[in-house]
């Protein structure tokens, strides 16, 4: 310095603070710029974990939106079976009242047809109502078999002839005949007897129009007695044939409805 004049070390003196003054304010405003770059590199990587972060909260929202839709899916699916359930109960206990009172009806109808058919053949020979229908009683008061014979007089023609009538105008029945005899003759012997008396009678019958598909024979030979003993008058009461009437629209209670809800007819 000791070559400088006065003016260049006046100069120097005012310049070096002045250099000194623009370093500092150059360092600071340096640092105070890094600091801004950093303070923007931890914002954009906030900004990044931000948008992961929402970018992950959405998409758990769309799966549990995805979730939940699945969920009502499944109870709408839910109601709509319990209702269909519900729908096929009802219709079941509508259908099931349905059958009962048509049952019940088709209860009373037969129980009208079985007492007009009683009443009727009751003005014919003696007539018993049972559980499952009526047995008519041929025996010596109405219907007679001589000892040995098996063939039809023409008071008993009239006789089934008659009861022929009643079971025309009926319908709903079946028909057992049973024959019978005294105690008369060997028990092999009684037996065909008992199968010829209600043959005969089951001839006679479907001559008259009864269908044979409706009616049965069997014979009991002398094993059901209508009459203990011996006598003349026992004898000629167990020379009979019965008649058994079943009800085959309503048996020991069990309904059998034919189509569109009417009655079973023969």
């Amino acid at each position: 310095m000791a070559g400088l004049g006065a003016r260049e070390r006046i100069a120097l003196f005012v310049c070096l603070p002045l250099l000194a003054l623009v370093s500092i304010v150059t360092w600071q405003l340096w640092t105070r710029v890094q600091g801004l770059d950093d303070a923007l590199a931890d914002s954009r990587q906030s900004e990044s974990d931000l948008i992961a972060q929402v970018r992950d909260a959405v998409g758990r929202e769309h799966l549990a939106g995805r979730a939940l839709q699945q969920a009502l899916d499944e109870r709408d699916a839910a109601r709509a079976i319990s209702q269909e359930a519900q729908d096929r109960a009802a219709d079941a206990r509508r259908d099931a009242e349905r059958q009962a009172a048509l049952a019940e009806r088709l209860r009373q109808q037969r129980r009208a047809e079985l007492d007009r058919m009683a009443a009727a053949l009751g003005h014919i020979a003696p007539t018993d109502r049972t559980p499952m229908g009526m047995v008519v009683q041929l025996g010596e008061d109405s219907f007679l078999f001589e000892f040995d014979r098996w063939d039809l007089t023409p008071p008993n023609r009239e006789i089934l002839s008659r009861i022929a009538g009643v079971l025309l105008a009926s319908y709903g029945y079946r028909v057992y005949v049973d024959g019978h005899t005294d105690r008369r003759g060997g028990g092999d012997y009684n037996q065909r007897l008992s199968e010829r008396r209600a043959l005969a009678v089951r001839s006679y019958l479907e001559g008259a129009g009864i269908p044979a598909d409706l009616i049965q024979t069997r014979g009991f030979g002398e094993s059901f007695p209508s009459v203990p003993g011996d006598s003349p008058g026992a004898r000629r009461q167990n020379r009979r044939v019965e008649i058994g009437i079943v009800d085959t629209v309503i048996e020991y209670g069990a309904q059998v409805i034919g189509p569109a809800g009417s009655a079973d007819s023969r």
